[in-house]
């Protein structure tokens, strides 16, 4: 797939002398630079009127002026847990899936990058020592593609050796690129779960523009495994459409096929879902999207969704297909009521304890190559 490159390179003086800043600026020497005068400069930037298209050719170097560590907020609403924790390094997303909630959720359009890592991984530390009997599964792709912008920030080449041989953490960067060669060029690491976004062939060509394609993705992941990290897959947002069945169990055999189950940390399921803010977007930025076609109503906490039986129907009829695979493959539901849960798993012993729990086995079990 091709790899992003901005028009022109912003820096904040709170950053210039930052290691992520030089390497940047190393990796797109040949582009345009401009520095900021004042932290009054780079807000009459972000109060201007720019367009997202517009914003997403400019990256932004600047300082993260909050906590970096924080609960998942896909599960701020959720009534199943899995203790997700979540770190931002960067926001927005040069890809163009339709159905991106940052296209409603950003308060500017800007790509950027928060290049003040050495306080990252400061308050991960803290975390950390604060509770060394915890279980940590942190990841980085909430707001930003984790591998979108490796190529130029580096970023993956301080956050993998920080993990690394850690007993209780690991970190999860998932993508729906293939921009692995960063990973590739320092030590793997079972702490380390590299995870792909993965969909059917016609939501991927219609929806997910600019990511690398399903095979691509899968060249990569064996790439990975074979460099030391554990894999992850999500099937995330699943769609419903008359020949769903089909082309998702397609995927599913395509998986099986090419990745070593021993190497997977664990699966998630997830089917379409959005903000009403989200949907007035789409149909504004991609009228000939089909994605929010389809019986959709809006759940108890405001998110439009497939009916509940549509999603139990789909889960469970992935979960035959996974099994029939793989007996033991982990496999989750992200973002989804205690109800659909039973409807799916039933009485799976494995999960009794909860879904937070389980996760919490799955991290230990991953770093220890059991």
């Amino acid at each position: 797939m091709k790899l992003y490159r901005p028009e022109k390179i912003y820096v904040d003086p709170a950053v210039a002398d930052e290691p992520v800043t030089r390497y940047t600026l190393r990796q797109a020497r040949d582009l345009p630079v401009v520095y900021f005068q004042s932290q009054k400069q780079l807000a009459e930037l972000y109060a201007g009127d720019t367009t997202l298209t517009q914003g997403k050719k400019q990256l932004i170097l600047t300082r993260h002026p909050g906590r970096f560590l924080k609960t998942c907020q896909g599960c701020t609403n959720c009534r199943v847990h899995c203790h997700y924790l979540t770190v931002t390094y960067a926001t927005n997303c040069h890809l163009e899936c339709t159905y991106c909630i940052l296209q409603a959720y950003l308060n500017n359009p800007f790509m950027r990058v928060y290049a003040n890592l050495p306080e990252l991984l400061a308050e991960l530390d803290a975390a950390f020592a604060a509770n060394p009997d915890g279980v940590y599964r942190v990841g980085t792709g909430e707001l930003s593609d984790s591998l979108g912008l490796d190529h130029l920030t580096g970023i993956a080449r301080w956050m993998v050796p920080f993990f690394s041989g850690r007993k209780n953490a690991v970190l999860e960067l998932k993508t729906k690129t293939d921009n692995i060669a960063n990973l590739l060029e320092i030590e793997g690491s079972p702490n380390t779960v590299i995870s792909w976004s993965i969909n059917t062939a016609a939501v991927s060509s219609r929806e997910e523009w600019k990511t690398a394609t399903l095979e691509e993705k899968f060249r990569a992941a064996r790439r990975c495994a074979g460099h030391g990290y554990r894999l992850g897959f999500h099937f995330d947002p699943m769609v419903h459409y008359d020949d769903w069945e089909r082309d998702y169990r397609a995927v599913v055999e395509a998986l099986f096929d090419r990745i070593d189950t021993r190497q997977i940390a664990w699966l998630s399921l997830g089917a379409l879902r959005f903000h009403k803010e989200l949907r007035d977007v789409i149909r504004w930025r991609f009228p000939r999207s089909r994605i929010l076609d389809g019986e959709i109503v809006r759940g108890t906490d405001s998110k439009y969704q497939y009916f509940k039986q549509i999603r139990v129907e789909m889960y469970a009829r992935m979960m035959e297909w996974i099994r029939r695979r793989s007996s033991s493959v982990a496999v989750y539901l992200c973002m989804e009521s205690p109800d659909v849960h039973r409807k799916v798993f039933g009485s799976n012993p494995s999960l009794r304890a909860g879904l937070g729990r389980y996760m919490d086995e799955r991290v230990l079990v991953t770093i220890r190559g059991a």
